[in-house]
């Protein structure tokens, strides 16, 4: 059982989470290391295949970024 965000709501779901090894994710292969703009330290790893967007929170510094899993480009979230 897992937990989905969907337009704003949490829904529990059944066999969303998946469980793999240390052995499948070191065979994936590591497409980059988007680093925090403010601490230059790594938010996350993207692997190839990736695609969309993820929400990421710098353990240094605490500001939450954007990531752009295909560019790896990284984007700052600021309150409205």
């Amino acid at each position: 059982m897992g937990y989905l965000m969907m337009n704003n709501k949490v829904k529990k779901v059944t066999g969303f989470v998946k469980v793999i090894t240390k052995d499948e994710v070191q065979k994936m292969r590591l497409k980059g290391k988007p680093l925090c703009p403010n601490c230059s330290i790594p938010l996350t790893f993207v692997y190839e295949g990736s695609t969309g967007f993820s929400g990421e929170k710098c353990q240094r510094c605490k500001q939450t970024f954007l990531v752009d899993t295909e560019t790896l480009q990284v984007m700052t979230i600021k309150a409205s």
